[in-house]
């Protein structure tokens, strides 16, 4: 089983969607996401992803932990501190 990605057009705007199919072995990423974006963002950032000799969706994993780290860290900054015991 793997995954695989179906693509598709609507009013200008570029639709990518993975869909999961069962287990896709090693080194594989297990969950997908869609996303709806202006053709020419998308054209612009695929070129960009190129030049830089990184795939797209590397580009997006990368951003999306600094995102999730970054949040988590002001989370922790506004928990209040326990007592240890």
């Amino acid at each position: 089983m793997r995954a695989c990605a179906k693509r598709s057009y609507l009013k200008g705007v570029f639709l990518l969607e993975w869909i999961h199919i069962g287990d896709t072995g090693a080194g594989m990423k297990d969950a997908g996401m869609r996303i709806r974006v202006e053709q020419e963002l998308r054209d612009a950032f695929v070129a960009a992803c190129q030049k830089l000799d990184v795939p797209a969706a590397q580009v997006l994993r990368q951003h999306m932990k600094a995102v999730v780290e970054k949040v988590g860290k002001a989370e922790a900054k506004t928990q209040p501190k326990t007592k240890q015991t």
